[in-house]
């Protein structure tokens, strides 16, 4: 992390239609921008660097061709503000979110908001809500929050957009599972980091956690809907939100055995991986007790020469790639942990209606988790 102070990094994806000509009617210059200008104050302007990352397709000719546009336009309304345009290859009805939010993790971000571009700020000091109800959680910044929308249904107390601290993407390798397109990202990550009674997904609309913090926020619809909603997607959210919860509680796990680790005198804390969740329509078959040993307790890092795959994974996958070679093996084959399902996640689920995924792969992702900070007595 450089120096200064720290970084609060806004995701918004933007869309163009048709009747779209001037940037002065984009929904982010029209609605978002003015109200952010509104609602962050000059205190949170001082002790943070705001910036806003919008994401796009490279084939949305407007966005490519109003860029400049865009940059005067967000340096008029809110001059305090970075503004970034990441474009992006356009998949077909996906929403390229998450790679941006890993821009934004790469460039230092120590909280993250995902939001849209057409969304009215209407809370004053959010961003200072936002990060004391993340700060407040045990362990503290392990959690998501978000502000309650209107215009946009009832979700019972999940969160609709999101705020973490950036411990999400030491956690996880995707921000959210690439699987998903659209539309329930936002039902997986308000999903995952709630767990029977340890709730760490909080809307901050006057929750009895919160009392005190009250975050609302507008969904306009300024352009309307803009993509498809991938709803045969539905059915691989329980697989996937059983992951997300195995992964932060492995994580969780993990930091206890670090700090006791680093407070004995270690040089660095255990390895532990990133984790990257899939759901499976049929689980590997080839070692069906590898299934029910559940997510591990301790993880060792697979080098080169060693092949790196799990137990889990067959011989025949690899029997599959003739071409391979000891060449390839400076560059490892990901590890994974597969487990069928085991839990039931309301009211999400809907027998009969989609199709439900038998269980989960999660790759396990080597990272560098840094040296153990040097302490001293007085």
């Amino acid at each position: 992390m450089e120096g200064g102070p720290p970084q609060f990094i806004i995701v918004s994806c933007v869309k163009s239609r048709a009747e779209l000509h001037s940037i002065e009617h984009a929904a982010v210059v029209r609605d978002f921008l003015p109200s952010l200008v509104k609602t962050v104050t000059l205190e949170e302007r001082r002790a943070w660097r705001i910036s806003l990352y919008l994401c796009a397709d490279d084939t949305d000719q407007f966005y490519v061709s109003q860029a400049a546009a865009l940059r005067n336009a967000s340096a008029t309304i809110a001059p305090w503000l970075t503004l970034r345009l990441l474009f992006y290859t356009a998949t077909q009805n996906r929403v390229p979110n998450r790679e941006a939010a890993l821009q934004a993790y790469a460039d230092g971000a120590e909280y993250l908001h995902r939001t849209n571009d057409d969304i009215s700020f209407m809370s004053s000091h959010w961003l200072t809500d936002a990060v004391t109800a993340l700060r407040s959680l045990s362990p503290p910044n392990v959690g998501v929050v978000g502000p309650k929308v209107y215009g946009d249904g009832i979700r019972g107390g999940a969160t609709t957009l999101d705020v973490v601290h950036r411990t999400h993407l030491d956690i996880f390798h995707d921000y959210y599972p690439p699987q998903l397109d659209n539309w329930f990202v936002d039902d997986w990550i308000a999903f995952t980091y709630t767990r029977g009674r340890k709730r760490r997904t909080f809307v901050l609309a006057g929750h009895k956690r919160f009392p005190s913090l009250f975050w609302r926020v507008q969904h306009v619809f300024t352009h309307g809907r803009r993509y498809k909603v991938a709803m045969a997607q539905k059915g691989l959210l329980p697989a996937l939100i059983e992951c997300g919860r195995d992964a932060v509680d492995g994580w969780i796990n993990h930091t206890g055995r670090a700090a006791a680790a680093c407070a004995s005198g270690a040089a660095a804390p255990p390895p532990w991986p990133r984790v990257s969740c899939r759901a499976e329509v049929q689980l590997p078959t080839a070692d069906r007790s590898a299934l029910a040993s559940g997510w591990p307790d301790a993880y060792t890092p697979v080098t080169a020469p060693a092949w790196g795959v799990s137990a889990v994974t067959s011989a025949s996958k690899r029997a599959s790639a003739p071409n391979r070679t000891r060449a390839h093996h400076d560059v490892p084959p990901p590890e994974q942990v597969c487990r069928p399902r085991l839990e039931a996640i309301r009211p999400l689920e809907n027998a009969g209606l989609y199709k439900q995924a038998a269980g989960y792969c999660a790759q396990l992702l080597p990272i560098d988790r840094g040296r153990c900070m040097a302490t001293s007595s007085q």
